[in-house]
């Protein structure tokens, strides 16, 4: 038996794009035979850095997020925290795995200004970040040793992804590759993640089979 995970799902509680409820999401995922979802509702500084105020309603809108998913789930679904980033920087997102209320509560906002200032900080608090969709249109080209992973399987069906390019750029730099459904709506049914012979239940153990490559990437293909 294998055991799927969702690595990139937005729910409405913590991402304005998103129109899925916690509890839409539940069974969406338990109906296609999903045992883990991780939670990536969008945190991006680049909308107001400065203001700590702000900074801190985000904070607390997010995990909250992830609060209510875990609510919703009733142990039936395995559910982790992550975060998709956007740096001020450009337009370029990031799927954080490992990111917590302290790290994001005590860091120097300043290192939210580029992906090189924040990834030396994450990688230090043992944080793994995957670059997310990265040749859709208006993404900029970055050096790939800031980042541990490139989501070559992105399927959101509304977007050009061009998920070829992303695959040719992790195979040419030797990156570890991740798939996600990069779910955001009612009618977004989960196509990506990976399988796992054992299922996935934190962080940690996610990472660290990330880095093993012991998985199996799920790209679901569209139904026209």
């Amino acid at each position: 038996m294998k055991y799927k995970t969702e690595l990139h799902c937005h729910s409405r509680d913590g991402s304005g794009c998103s129109n899925e409820s916690a509890e839409g999401i539940v069974k969406k995922y338990l109906e296609h035979g999903y045992s883990t979802v991780v939670l990536t509702n969008h945190f991006d500084p680049a909308w107001n850095p400065d203001d700590r105020e702000w900074w801190m309603e985000q904070i607390e809108n997010k995990f909250s997020a992830y609060d209510k998913l875990v609510e919703a789930a009733e142990g039936k679904l395995n559910i982790l925290m992550g975060m998709e980033c956007r740096f001020v920087e450009n337009n370029n997102d990031y799927v954080i795995l490992g990111i917590t209320r302290e790290f994001l509560e005590t860091i120097d906002v300043n290192i939210t200004k580029s992906i090189r200032t924040f990834a030396e900080k994450a990688h230090e608090a043992g944080m793994f970040i995957i670059q997310a969709h990265p040749f859709r249109p208006h993404m900029a080209m970055m050096r790939p040793d800031h980042v541990d992973a490139i989501e070559v399987y992105n399927g959101h069906l509304d977007h050009d992804n061009h998920n070829f390019l992303a695959e040719a750029f992790a195979e040419h730099y030797g990156k570890i590759k991740t798939s996600g459904t990069d779910h955001h709506d009612r009618d977004h049914m989960p196509r990506g993640g990976i399988m796992t012979d054992d299922p996935i239940t934190s962080i940690p153990q996610l990472i660290e089979v990330l880095k093993s490559g012991n998985y199996e990437l799920i790209k679901t293909p569209p139904i026209d």
